[in-house]
């Protein structure tokens, strides 16, 4: 990285315009954030949702002085907490003793929205940088928190992308992520696109929608339409982002390749469009159709199946009434002041439903 063109001073971090890139996870958010990481006025760091987890504990501080700017930054950086969920910026490439000197520099003059841009904005890319005028996040769990954001950054951005519901779906039990509970994964689908459909239609100017799959097929054409909503030019060396993969394993190692997804050193494909049809069993394809097909169609997805079996409905039903309920006592335990055990909790649903899950399937 050019470190002399792309050093930026503590006063054009905190003031540099946010962006968001909001999608579910398995929906081209690594790929869409690797082409931004290639732009030479954009620095976007890994994934690594920490402004949201540490948002009910800090996003009310009014004072920060040394000690609580000393507490967010231990928080932040400490390497043994949720080192599995990648919670914080550990792994990332920053000068850690920079950061925190310029973080006590805003002491008593600063806000939780303001020292989260610095510490995005500190983030080291190795792509080569230009003059930086654009900082970005991109983190699947966001998606459908995306009005915590918005209060927290007014003028930000948030690029809102989809894929189709049914590959969207294969694509996660096959990462086996959420315990491979279908009606789950499918339910946080759709309760992402409604929450963020709803918010563009409130903030249409703050709010850019398109498709995964006209991402890949069309990738020049989506991505300036992405540009020219952010007000940055256009580049088309973003597209060469494969050739780098030596420079990545100067950075990161072997593995870390490997957990941001090693197939992104590759060209951009549509190759994957389309892979539910080989891949879904019947029983899935009815539940991703009984519970998305209706929101799928108003944004130009056609549904596969005209009648959804009454067995399925069934086994379905109360698994809504679970995700219902744990949305209520969620909700309810946000009220409070912050605790570790809300974390606790939302971890521990899905393994709850799970279990439910299995015993259906096995019993069917």
């Amino acid at each position: 990285m050019d470190q002399k063109k792309s050093k930026l001073s503590l006063e054009e971090k905190r003031k540099l315009p946010m962006f968001f890139i909001i999608a579910r996870p398995r929906s081209g958010t690594t790929l869409l954030r690797t082409l931004f990481d290639r732009h030479s006025n954009v620095v976007i760091p890994l994934e690594s949702p920490f402004i949201l987890r540490f948002y009910w504990k800090y996003h009310k501080v009014k004072v920060w002085d040394e000690e609580k700017i000393l507490e967010f930054f231990k928080d932040i950086t400490n390497k043994e907490e949720d080192k599995y969920l990648n919670l914080n910026i550990s792994a990332w490439k920053v000068n850690y003793d920079q950061l925190k000197k310029d973080l006590l520099a805003l002491a008593h003059q600063t806000t939780y929205a303001e020292l989260c841009r610095v510490v995005n904005a500190s983030y080291q890319s190795f792509f080569p940088k230009e003059k930086l005028t654009l900082v970005g996040d991109k983190n699947p769990v966001y998606s459908p928190r995306s009005q915590y954001l918005l209060k927290l950054f007014p003028d930000a951005k948030f690029l809102h992308m989809t894929r189709d519901y049914r590959d969207y779906l294969q694509s996660m039990l096959r990462a086996g992520f959420v315990k491979k509970i279908t009606p789950i994964i499918i339910h946080r689908w759709v309760k992402s696109l409604k929450l963020n459909l709803d918010l563009q239609e409130k903030h249409p100017e703050k709010f850019h929608f398109f498709k995964y799959e006209d991402l890949v097929r069309e990738p020049e054409k989506t991505f300036k339409s992405i540009c020219t909503f952010l007000n940055i030019p256009y580049e088309d060396q973003i597209f060469d982002f494969h050739e780098y993969k030596n420079k990545f394993l100067e950075f990161y190692r072997e593995e870390d390749m490997e957990l941001y997804h090693s197939k992104l050193f590759r060209p951009i494909s549509s190759k994957n469009v389309g892979d539910w049809k080989q891949n879904l069993t019947h029983e899935q394809l009815e539940v991703a159709e009984l519970m998305a097909g209706k929101s799928g169609e108003k944004i130009g997805y056609s549904r596969s199946l005209k009648k959804i079996s009454l067995k399925t409905r069934l086994k379905v039903q109360p698994v809504r009434l679970y995700l219902f309920a744990t949305k209520l006592v969620g909700d309810i335990l946000r009220a409070f002041p912050h605790k570790k055990g809300l974390r606790q909790f939302i971890e521990r649903g899905p393994v709850l439903g799970k279990k439910y899950w299995d015993k259906v399937k096995e019993e069917s």
